[in-house]
């Protein structure tokens, strides 16, 4: 999925660029945003991987959790030797 990978970059390109600001001995106003931005994006990450992962595993379930009176069974192979 995109959209964790994205957000991802998203924040740390901010991130890199306070740190940058910051050693140089700027001061910013949008500090407390950062970290807002930062919890954000992991909550959205949690749930966007959460329904991902969700959506891959369910037809599994679905598939193993078929009735064996329901599923088709194979011919046994005909013995071999004397009838």
């Amino acid at each position: 999925m995109w959209v964790p990978i994205g957000l991802n970059l998203m924040v740390h390109v901010f991130m890199y660029y306070y740190y940058a600001v910051a050693t140089l001995g700027y001061k910013v106003w949008w500090k407390r945003h950062l970290t807002t931005l930062q919890i954000a994006q992991f909550i959205i990450d949690v749930v966007v991987c959460s329904w991902a992962t969700a959506l891959k595993v369910r037809p599994m379930q679905r598939r193993s959790s078929t009735p064996p009176s329901t599923r088709r069974a194979r011919p046994h192979p005909r013995p071999r030797g004397r009838r």
